[in-house]
């Protein structure tokens, strides 16, 4: 479904995250190396991508060797440290006999462009009081999930 949504709103970084998100669930890491190279070039407003593609390359068949000759500004942005200091930490708290993995240990960042209010389009409700008179409301009485 997400494919199908990309092919025809190619702009919609949240759901090429999703796709992305989709990708590193089911392991498929160079698949979505490609695709995050790609959004990066994009230059969008959010790190995410960024971010992303370091677990792509960390959790890759070249990982470990990626880890090792990682330099300090690729550790400037405060999730991909927090990423790094998992996958290097010691001793290691993870792939031990049946214990965690590397992977459950490491957070995923998720896509989120501009404030909601900028996004949300606005509603009206017209009440029609019955004595000739329309009132319109163009704020929200209520909201329901984020805020």
């Amino acid at each position: 479904m997400l494919t199908d949504h990309l092919q025809r709103e190619a702009t919609d970084y949240e759901a090429c995250n999703l796709l992305l998100q989709c990708f590193y669930l089911t392991e498929r890491y160079e698949l979505r190396e490609q695709l995050a190279v790609t959004l990066m070039a994009q230059r969008t407003a959010n790190d995410c991508f960024v971010n992303n593609r370091f677990l792509f390359r960390l959790l890759g068949a070249d990982g470990r060797k990626f880890l090792e000759n990682i330099v300090d500004s690729e550790r400037s942005n405060p999730l991909k440290r927090l990423n790094y200091e998992v996958a290097t930490e010691t001793p290691r708290r993870w792939g031990n006999n049946g214990g965690p993995t590397l992977k459950s240990k490491l957070m995923f960042q998720d896509c989120r462009f501009g404030s909601i209010e900028k996004r949300k389009k606005v509603q009206s409700i017209f009440l029609d009081c019955g004595d000739g008179d329309v009132y319109s409301l163009h704020t929200p009485l209520m909201t329901l999930g984020e805020n």
